[in-house]
């Protein structure tokens, strides 16, 4: 007779994927967290909820229309263009947010939760409106690595 080897009974356990510890809850925080520091005016809110490169893709919004502006793909320029926007009055608020789905994205190198919203954008004291877009968390960070009004 020959001695059989016996598997392990000892588990360990599986790595956790990392887009795994953003539910859709976890995520509507971090982006109502990142409005409440852009109305703020906070001035590390691009290193405090905007993804490092090579994660970051691009911040899409007036004055930085993606893809038709180079300044939407340069995360350097996003210090300036957020103080800017302050100082002339922008707010933004959360009305509604949409958990997407998980993917993988080769650019961010790694996997992002896909995001919806529509902000209410007033800007200098002005009529409050309806602005849609849509983002992307990249996992590995858990920072904004994609960012789009769709229409301000």
């Amino acid at each position: 007779q020959t001695a059989v080897a016996r598997p392990s009974t000892t588990m360990s356990a599986a790595p956790t994927p990392p887009c795994e510890q953003y539910s859709p809850q976890i995520t509507q925080l971090i982006i109502t967290a990142f409005l409440g520091a852009y109305n703020s005016g906070a001035p590390e809110i691009t290193d405090q909820f905007i993804a490092p490169v090579p994660e970051f893709q691009w911040y899409g919004a007036p004055g930085r229309q993606f893809p038709d502006d180079a300044a939407s793909t340069d995360r350097g320029s996003l210090p300036a263009y957020f103080a800017a926007q302050h100082t002339r009055g922008d707010r933004l608020e959360l009305k509604d947010f949409s958990y997407n789905s998980v993917s993988y994205d080769q650019a961010l190198n790694g996997a992002a939760v896909n995001f919806g919203y529509t902000l209410i954008h007033t800007f200098g004291g002005g009529s409050p409106h309806a602005a849609p877009g849509k983002g992307a968390l990249a996992c590995d960070s858990g920072k904004i690595a994609v960012w789009r009004i769709e229409s301000w």
